[in-house]
């Protein structure tokens, strides 16, 4: 009767293993901290683009770039 547990819980752990791996590395992280409240926001015209810009804090500016990211993940 061990043997049968132990073979069920086998199981059970083989087939939880291979959903967790079969999702995407993104599809498995926690959520993003929430972004502060911007000090200013807006738009800005660049070579005809609309581009989006936020300031947080205070202090020398620091460019932030996403490439595939958004800007949730530079909460914290």
């Amino acid at each position: 009767m061990k043997l049968w547990h132990r073979a069920q819980a086998t199981l059970a752990f083989a087939l939880l293993s291979s959903a967790l791996a079969s999702r995407p590395v993104w599809q498995q992280l926690s959520r993003p901290a929430p972004m502060p409240r911007a000090v200013a926001s807006g738009y800005a015209q660049v070579n005809r683009v609309r581009l989006y810009y936020a300031v947080y804090g205070h202090g020398q500016p620091v460019l932030l770039h996403g490439g595939l990211g958004n800007r949730d993940y530079w909460g914290n």
